[in-house]
């Protein structure tokens, strides 16, 4: 995923390109940019944080719930659900997908009613639980705390990234958002938009 990849470019050398962009900008403007770099590397520093926070959690959830059902290469499904769920919403149909062939090609030489059928059924329960956990638990508690917005203004975000740019939209569209709400308060603060737009009504 290339946005990652600029990400971590961002993270990396974030010095050098704050001194570029302190360098062109007007010195009235140099507060404001300067306090837009130290939060968004803090915000940026959060979300790849909570990320794996949530890759762990997946993880060890899928995981241990499908060795409880039985289902060979529990290990391998789990990691691959858990990075597979940094696409948000289609991300866990994805693990399950993976899962379930994963399953079938491990016993396709055995009875589906007396093996293949209720390890399938468990691995649907082991996803299921884990999906809702994922949703009403880990999300709302990493993410509103790692990038401070309200679970529904996620929601929205991802919804609105979706129709706009599709799955990438999806993936990008919490640390897109994080940035733009940070220049946005920064440039605020400084410079009262919003107390103008008032005084004019």
């Amino acid at each position: 995923m290339l946005y990652f990849l600029y990400l971590i470019f961002f993270l990396k050398d974030k010095n050098t390109i704050r001194k570029l962009v302190l360098a062109i900008s007007p010195m009235r403007m140099e507060k404001a940019v300067d306090q837009i770099f130290v939060n968004t590397n803090k915000i940026l520093s959060r979300y790849f944080l909570g990320l794996l926070v949530q890759i762990v959690a997946i993880t060890t959830c899928v995981y241990i719930g499908l060795s409880i059902v039985g289902v060979q290469n529990a290990l391998l499904i789990a990691t691959f659900t858990g990075i597979a769920n940094l696409v948000p919403y289609l991300g866990p149909w994805i693990g399950a997908s993976f899962g379930a062939f994963i399953l079938l090609a491990n016993n396709i030489a055995y009875s589906f009613s007396d093996v293949v059928g209720p390890k399938m059924l468990g691995l649907v329960l082991v996803f299921t639980i884990t999906q809702l956990l994922d949703n009403y638990i880990f999300q709302p508690a990493i993410f509103s705390n790692s990038i401070k917005a309200h679970p529904l203004e996620i929601f929205l975000v991802i919804l609105i990234a979706c129709s706009l740019g599709g799955i990438l939209g999806m993936v990008a569209a919490l640390p897109v958002y994080s940035f733009l709400r940070i220049v946005f308060t920064e440039m605020n603060r400084e410079f009262s938009w919003l107390d103008s737009i008032k005084s004019r009504k």
